[in-house]
Order: C-alpha cells, then structure tokens, then sequence
C-alpha cells in the first residue's frame, strides 16, 4: 500500500514537472516576437540605475560609413555602450541620425527611419545582420553602408542581411 503512495506522488510529481515545462516553453514563444521591445525595455532601466547611482554612462566611438555624391564617406559617432558588443554598437550608430555637420558635408544615409538592429552575430569571417521590417524595399546603398561599417570595424568579412529573421539579397 505504501509502494502505491509512492508511485502515485511520482506521477503526479511528472504531470507537474510536464505542465510547468509546457507552461514555460508557451510563455518563451510569446515573449520572443517581442524581444526587441524588452531589449530596450532593459536599456533604459540601465539608463535609470545608471542616473540614480550617479554613474557616467560610458561611451564608444565608431567609425560609419555614410553615402555621398561621389561614393561613401567616414564619419565618427559615440553611442552608449551600455554591455553591448563592437558589431552591436557600430550598426547602432550608423543607425542614428544623421548630424547638421554630416548633413552640411554632404553625407546622408539611405537607411530607412525607424530601422532597428534585431540582432549580429559573427561566425567563421561571417558576420549574420537582422534588421527591423523597416528595411523591406531599401535601396541597395543602405546594405553597402552597414557592410562597409562593418568592414571597416572587422577588416575583410562577408556580410549576410536578414530582414525579421529572414534572409534577403542586397
């Protein structure tokens, strides 16, 4: 009888064990399409910690490469870093707005307002960019500006461009 008590707790310790892993793997799947959301959710806490403990936030510099008349041109941009790594902060410069001195020396981007970064990563002298839908349509001078940010940034590597997460041809 006591044998039986204890295989019963051991079933119902499974069924449990089961409803808390499907419960966690359905709330991961409805959190990932909002990833991006809770990224920058996180950096302005970061933000926030930062302020009230009266720390400076620290600052890196990169160089971008934005379209001109006759080609491409460097500009340098400083951006938070905020734990972010080199591939993270140079695309997110170059996604910045342009300044009044860039607009005055002629430089300007052609990547849409409002794209955001979904993520870079590097593998084998890859270097994987996923972009915001924003992209969708751009002209090809927005993915040469982001390959040669990142040229610039990682010497010779070949550039992939995902849009949502898909793949597309620039």
């Amino acid at each position: 009888m006591a044998d039986d008590k204890g295989r019963k707790g051991i079933r119902y310790g499974r069924i449990v064990l089961l409803i808390l892993i499907a419960y966690t793997a359905i709330m991961l799947a409805l959190s990932i399409p909002r990833l991006p959301e809770i990224m920058e959710m996180y950096r302005v806490k970061e933000h926030i910690d930062l302020y009230i403990n009266g720390e400076e936030m620290e600052t890196a510099t990169f160089t971008v490469m934005l379209s001109t008349a006759s080609g491409y041109a460097e500009s340098d941009r400083s951006i938070e870093r905020l734990g972010r790594d080199d591939l993270h902060l140079a695309i997110e410069a170059l996604l910045l707005d342009e300044s009044s001195q860039e607009l005055a020396a002629g430089m300007l981007s052609y990547i849409p307002e409002g794209t955001r970064l979904r993520g870079v990563s590097k593998a084998d002298g890859y270097v994987f960019v996923d972009l915001s839908k924003e992209m969708k349509g751009a002209d090809s001078r927005a993915f040469e500006e982001i390959r040669r940010t990142l040229v610039h940034l990682e010497g010779p590597v070949s550039v992939s461009f995902l849009i949502e997460g898909r793949p597309v041809s620039a």
